[in-house]
Order: structure tokens, then C-alpha cells, then sequence
């Protein structure tokens, strides 16, 4: 196994993070630096970082209500909650966060030390759907859900749903349920700036086979067999 791989699989960072922490020297294999990216490391070798021992993690999959307000990142150096100090030993597990929800969304988040696994995930070419339902002031016309499934321009992208409708209409305000298959950053909240939408809320209830569910905000639970096999 490549050196850089073996680091993500032990949940240090992703590959491309863990090739620059390599070339900065900080990695030494029985005893002896590597800056080498192409050096493969086998079950017989001692590898440390900065001095420490590191192994590789058991693979494992959760799922994670993130509340609204908690972030997705690792760290933050302006401070707050973090979303995986709310998966218990999500940290010492070496899970990292599977794509990203901004800070006033809540929702499904997917955490895993599965480095391959998530970059399967989050790949736009592997077309996995992400559902969210999204509450905007006032009331919305057929005419906007087409415009939402035909694409809007924005900062020259070309912001897409695969599915938009309405699923409640209430007194002042729309829920909406929208599906995304690519995911490109702040995606929902910018075709919302541009139709001129007022959104009140934005949480994500399913990724590809996996459902968010009833559960309040703050659970987890790791993914099943079942839902792993799916993606």
C-alpha cells in the first residue's frame, strides 16, 4: 500500500493531506524518514508520525443528525461545536465528515475513516442522490420548481435539481423537496439567491440509499450492511 494511503486509512487526513504531511518529513517507516510518495508500506513495518505509532483503523460508517448552528469541519480556529464530537469516539475511530453540510443546515451527514469509500461517495461522476427539503417564505409557482429542474447560471456554474416539488404549503411559507446528483458547493442556497427565494430552513434527508429518518437532531448510529451494500 502507498505510503499516503496508509496514512488516510489510519484517519490522519485524506491522500493529498497526507502527501504534503510526508514530504514535510514528518513520517518515518522503522525508524527512518520518507518523503518518498511512492514508497509502499507492508503489515510488517513500524510507521509513526511526529513520533508517534500509527495503525490502521478498523473501516466504519455512520450516519450523523447534524443540528443546525454545529459544524462539519474537523476544526475551526474561530472555535464552536464540531459535528464529529457528537459521534462518540467519532474522533479516536479516525472518522472524518463524507461531503459537508454549512452551519445553518442540519440533516444527514455521512462520517467515515474510509478514504476510498468516500471519495466514491462525493464523486460527481458516481451520480449519488442527495435529498433535502428546504422552507422558503411565501408561495412558489409551477413556473419556479421548472426553472429549478432546467438549471440556473450562477458565478458560472450551471446549478441543477433532478427533482423539485412542492410537499407543503402552509399559510406564510413552501417546503420544498429537492434532489441534487451533484452537490456543488452551497448549491441550494445559491439557486435560492438567484430565484430570489427567502430560506428559512435547509435539511438533508437522504443520501443515496441512506434516509435521515425520524431521529432528533445529535443522533447517530453506523450505517448497515444493507445500505452499504446499495451505494
Amino acid at each position: 500500500m502507498r505510503i499516503a494511503k496508509f496514512l488516510a486509512s489510519c484517519g490522519v487526513a485524506s491522500r493529498r493531506k497526507s502527501e504534503v504531511i510526508i514530504l514535510e518529513g514528518r513520517v518515518s517507516i522503522d525508524g527512518a524518514v520518507i518523503t518518498d510518495l511512492a514508497f509502499q508500506v507492508s503489515e510488517s513495518m513500524d510507521v509513526e508520525l511526529d513520533g508517534q505509532p500509527l495503525k490502521q483503523n478498523t473501516k466504519t460508517y455512520f450516519l450523523l443528525h447534524k443540528p443546525k448552528g454545529v459544524l462539519s469541519t474537523m476544526s475551526d480556529p474561530h472555535g464552536g461545536e464540531f459535528a464529529i464530537d457528537l459521534i462518540p469516539g467519532g474522533r479516536e475511530k479516525g472518522l472524518f465528515n463524507v461531503g459537508r453540510l454549512d452551519q445553518n443546515s442540519e440533516g444527514l451527514l455521512l462520517f467515515s475513516n474510509d478514504g476510498d469509500w468516500a471519495n466514491h461517495i462525493m464523486h460527481p461522476s458516481k451520480g449519488i442522490l442527495k435529498t433535502y427539503l428546504i422552507t422558503v417564505k411565501g408561495e412558489v409557482m409551477d413556473s419556479e420548481l421548472r426553472e429549478l429542474t432546467a438549471g440556473i447560471e450562477d458565478e458560472g456554474d450551471l446549478l441543477k435539481a433532478k427533482v423539485a416539488r412542492v410537499v407543503h404549503k402552509r399559510r406564510f411559507e413552501t417546503v420544498i423537496e429537492v434532489i441534487l446528483n451533484e452537490g456543488k458547493n452551497r448549491e441550494l442556497r445559491r439557486m435560492a439567491r438567484a430565484m430570489g427565494f427567502h430560506m428559512q430552513r435547509l435539511i438533508r434527508t437522504q443520501v443515496g440509499p441512506v434516509e435521515l429518518g425520524q431521529f432528533n437532531p445529535g443522533f447517530s448510529r453506523e450505517l448497515t450492511k444493507e445500505e452499504l451494500q446499495q451505494f
